[in-house]
């Protein structure tokens, strides 16, 4: 399953994100794709979580919020999980 991921690169290349349909769920890193690398991580350790606590795993809604105005250091991308193996 693919989630949808927003992103902010800041003025230095580090960037931070997060997942509209996980609450929570957040991710970082020092370049715009090192971000990214950690968003899988941070969503399989979220899954992980919820699982464990037997909570249910968020579906992801495969839409991507509007963007605001002057929003030009940021990007939406998706990020695959392995959501069946956890719920």
């Amino acid at each position: 399953m693919f989630y949808p991921a927003y992103v902010h690169s800041e003025h230095d290349g580090s960037a931070s994100g997060f997942f509209p349909d996980v609450p929570g769920c957040y991710f970082a890193g020092d370049t715009l794709d090192r971000a990214f690398e950690d968003a899988k991580s941070a969503l399989d350790a979220h899954f992980e979580l919820l699982s464990e606590d037997n909570q249910s795993i968020p579906t992801p809604t495969g839409r991507f919020l509007p963007s605001g105005a002057g929003e030009q250091h940021a990007e939406w991308r998706t990020v695959a999980a392995g959501r069946h193996q956890y719920g």
